[in-house]
């Protein structure tokens, strides 16, 4: 059966009507995305000359230590722990047959007694405590190395002012720069390069910061400085103060250990070292 010509235009009349409304709607719809205005919401792009300043100054300062070199003197209790230990020891081990390799009264089997015995042992011992005790009684300046053996060494430095004279050698940093690179340069630069001087890692073991104090002199908008701590060893070597260390008010460097040094620095300085010094 063939549709009628009036079922065909009723379609065609249908179809046709659809696809206008279909397509105003689309539209409309697209133009009302178009000119649909920013959200008030997103704040505009803060300009480049009211943006921001640094609020504080960045510096790094090394920390150069040097370690123990010889071994710290054993108190009452440890030296007779060790003497208990090794007459413990002597006492449990077995007996040592020396007829059967040294002859009798010989003096190979008077300095194998001997040693067995302790006797030069004690001898030795006595000479090293001797030793020890002339180390400790030297009076050396607290710019040599050699000084407190026994214990770790920090370097420090005095400036030529009323407060706060003793701190880290310390400067600003460079553009382009790491810490690294920047606590090596003001060291070298402030102390010279007779030091054989490495880094331990490539972080901060440590960080403190203070204010500045307001001043008529200075137009400078910065409320304080920020210092972030290098740690350095020392193998060989001394520090000696160039001229560009004195233009900067050097005027001392010592080497100190951790209870010499919190008498001398500010508490902010001293906040930031006492975690990461040694005891020892």
């Amino acid at each position: 059966m063939k549709p009628t010509s009036k079922f065909i235009n009723s379609t065609l009349l249908q179809s046709t009507s659809l696809k206008p409304t279909y397509l105003s709607k689309r539209l409309s719809t697209e133009s009302s995305i178009a000119i649909r205005p920013r959200s008030s919401s997103i704040p505009p792009p803060i300009p480049l000359h009211q943006q921001s300043r640094p609020s504080h100054r960045l510096v790094v300062a090394s920390l150069v230590s040097r370690l123990p070199i010889t071994l710290k003197k054993l108190t009452r209790f440890e030296s007779a722990y060790y003497h208990y230990q090794s007459q413990l020891s002597k006492t449990l081990e077995t007996k040592f047959n020396t007829s059967f390799f040294f002859r009798s009264g010989s003096q190979a089997e008077k300095e194998f007694l001997e040693e067995s015995t302790g006797k030069s042992n004690q001898v030795d011992a006595s000479v090293d405590q001797h030793d020890h005790q002339t180390v400790d009684q030297l009076d050396l300046d607290e710019s040599s190395l050699e000084r407190k053996k026994d214990q770790t060494l920090y370097l420090l430095v005095k400036k030529n002012r009323s407060e706060h004279q003793w701190q880290l050698p310390q400067g600003g940093i460079k553009p382009k720069e790491d810490l690294v690179k920047a606590g090596l340069r003001e060291l070298y630069e402030e102390l010279g390069i007779d030091m054989d001087i490495f880094s331990i890692g490539h972080v901060p073991a440590s960080y403190y910061s203070y204010e500045s104090i307001p001043s008529s002199l200075t137009s400078t908008t910065l409320k304080g400085t920020k210092v972030w701590i290098m740690p350095k060893r020392i193998l060989r070597g001394q520090p000696k103060i160039t001229e560009v260390g004195k233009s900067e008010g050097i005027i001392q460097f010592a080497w100190l250990t951790k209870d010499e040094i919190q008498n001398r620095v500010s508490q902010e300085l001293w906040s930031g070292l006492n975690p990461i010094l040694s005891e020892i």
